[in-house]
């Protein structure tokens, strides 16, 4: 091979291997927004959900009266 078609080969490998990298910068990018703003709205879904029925089960009931004075001291 010439000179002139490694130095074409050399740069065009460098500049797909640039362009691949920008294109996953920019992906990994949008990924992160979109799961970010995924989990604000699993956040608030979490948030609106009304309170379960209390228990039966005594042990449960416990858990869910601390969760619930936990809840409100937060408030």
């Amino acid at each position: 091979m010439q000179t002139p078609d490694l130095i074409l080969i050399v740069i065009s490998a460098a500049l797909g291997l640039a362009m691949n990298r920008i294109f996953m910068h920019f992906r990994k990018k949008k990924r992160a927004k979109e799961m970010a703003a995924l989990q604000a709205i699993q956040a608030q879904f979490l948030k609106d959900m009304p309170p379960e029925p209390e228990s039966n089960n005594k042990s449960k009931r416990k858990r869910q009266q601390l969760a619930q004075q936990l809840k409100n001291k937060s408030v």
